[in-house]
């Protein structure tokens, strides 16, 4: 390929000298007179020239727009949910927080991808700890796969006063695999429910959508709530798949 791209650049570079010469008449009128193949084929190694390098800016503008396209899908879509579930539950738009997760890697490698959350407050921002199948609430529910929900305030405060040698020692599915570290990073949280996201065409189950709240576990779990779940967890699966 750098031969090609050589020979490619000494071409251009031949062409752009034989049209400058002519335009000028160098070295006469006459010499140029009968050398007009010479002249078009200039003609049309400057115009592929142009033509290549218009193709090649558009081609790389198409990801960046794409990019941006989506993003503000998903905002959108972050939004809808946001909303929906500030009226849903009857709290301040300011104290909702609205999250969506790809799987990526694969086997022990698995991780849970933070591509897009929307809260309109400081904390938490759920971008920490970095999210694994059965790690936290999100990991939980993807592991599972079905809706997982939990008064993280309770847990967070009774595994805090325990100490880290007890929260530890306790089974990894009850401390949700959580280190004493990572639960430190959950000090933030209030009610959190996680959904599993599946695949519109083949229902694998691709990520995870999760929102948290000032609210109680029975609450998060109401049909209301559920449905806003659903519908988030399926606007985001279409929106995964047309990558």
């Amino acid at each position: 390929m750098p031969i090609v791209f050589a020979l490619w650049a000494v071409a251009i570079a031949l062409a752009t000298a034989a049209m400058s010469a002519a335009q000028v008449k160098l070295p006469s009128e006459e010499f140029w007179a009968g050398r007009s193949a010479v002249l078009w084929v200039s003609i049309l190694i400057l115009s592929g020239f142009s033509v290549h390098s218009v193709a090649a800016r558009y081609a790389r503008s198409r990801p960046s727009e794409a990019f941006h396209d989506r993003e503000k899908n998903v905002r959108a879509v972050l939004s809808a949910a946001l909303s929906s579930t500030a009226e849903c539950l009857g709290v301040d738009w300011k104290e909702v927080g609205v999250h969506a997760f790809r799987a990526a890697g694969a086997g022990p490698f698995l991780r849970l991808v933070h591509v897009g959350g929307l809260r309109l407050g400081a904390n938490p921002s759920m971008s920490r700890p970095l999210w694994r199948p059965g790690k936290g609430v999100v990991g939980a529910a993807f592991i599972s796969q079905k809706v997982v929900a939990e008064d993280w305030q309770s847990v967070y405060r009774a595994g805090n006063g325990d100490g880290p040698e007890k929260w530890m020692a306790r089974p990894r599915s009850e401390r949700y695999d959580l280190s004493w570290g990572e639960l430190q990073l959950t000090a933030e949280y209030a009610g959190i429910v996680a959904c599993p996201v599946f695949h519109p065409g083949n229902g694998k189950i691709i990520g995870c959508v999760a929102v948290t709240a000032p609210t109680t576990r029975r609450r998060l779990v109401e049909r209301s709530m559920l449905t806003i779940l659903r519908n988030l967890a399926h606007s985001v699966a279409l929106l995964e798949v047309s990558r």
